[in-house]
């Protein structure tokens, strides 16, 4: 018997994700959509859509655009790298070294938004990127899960819907941009278990220390959760010898990255 044919939506994940998540993120942050380049959310709430120059406003969102433009800064080579020039400086630079992540990967999604229409238009451009992302992974996940196209739209559709999401992304939160990595942990992990490939636990790992430099909160819960989805992962399977000495050792294999990422990131 002949496989049937992928549909256009299975053919076309980034396609179908990008309208899905455009569509989502512009009715949940209207008016924003219209006022890219000049503005910033900085909270869920908005009395009757008024728009506000976010930069007049004290917040969590202040402080993590400070730090997403300080990276930029410092890749465009006007600050050296890893010195806060700018904060609390009380006329010694050397103190002013302060080694860390500047919350990479998202940084470097604004750094690329900032070069094309400055801060206001870096910080949203990281903003939809993460949550288009977020839709991207989530599909791949849910696709070793069910082949059904109405299954796999459902489940991202819950994904970019999630509150707390929303809510630490338009409050200004690392935890909003981090959670973007979720889902690409339980892929890895999953990939691993099923398939025991070490490229699945690499993915696993690379997402976990992405997740430790973008923000504490999911790299907590995240690396908690993990063992967890492994689990489930192993559900899956029927074809397991578990008294086969090489089965074990090729989880141990296809797991390792895990472990040596999440001691990095210590």
């Amino acid at each position: 018997m002949m496989n049937p044919k992928p549909t256009w939506i299975e053919r076309n994940p980034l396609w179908v994700t990008l309208r899905m998540s455009l569509v989502v993120w512009a009715i949940l942050t209207w008016p924003l959509p219209r006022h890219l380049g000049t503005t910033i959310p900085a909270g869920m709430t908005h009395a009757d859509h008024e728009t506000r120059i976010a930069g007049n406003m004290p917040g969590d969102h202040m402080q993590l655009l400070y730090h997403f433009w300080l990276f930029a800064d410092m890749v465009s080579g006007h600050t050296p790298w890893f010195y806060n020039l700018y904060e609390f400086n009380t006329g010694s630079d050397a103190e002013t070294y302060m080694p860390g992540s500047y919350y990479v990967p998202f940084s470097m999604l604004f750094t690329a938004g900032y070069w094309m229409g400055g801060q206001a238009f870096g910080w949203n451009f990281a903003g939809f990127l993460s949550i288009w992302l977020t839709a991207y992974f989530t599909w791949l996940l849910i696709r070793r899960f069910t082949q059904c196209p109405a299954a796999i739209l459902l489940g991202c559709l819950a994904a970019l819907l999630l509150p707390y999401r929303w809510h630490s992304l338009l409050g200004g939160s690392p935890t909003g941009f981090g959670m973007t990595l979720a889902p690409l942990v339980f892929l890895g992990i999953d990939m691993a278990v099923r398939e025991e490939k070490i490229r699945g636990g690499i993915l696993a790992g690379v997402a976990i220390l992405l997740a430790c430099w973008s923000d504490t909160h999911v790299y907590f819960f995240a690396t908690l959760v993990a063992p967890a989805w492994g689990i489930l992962a192993l559900v899956q399977r029927r074809d397991i010898d578990w008294l086969e000495p090489k089965t074990w050792i090729r989880w141990s294999l296809a797991l390792l990255p895990v472990l040596i990422f999440i001691a990095i990131s210590f």
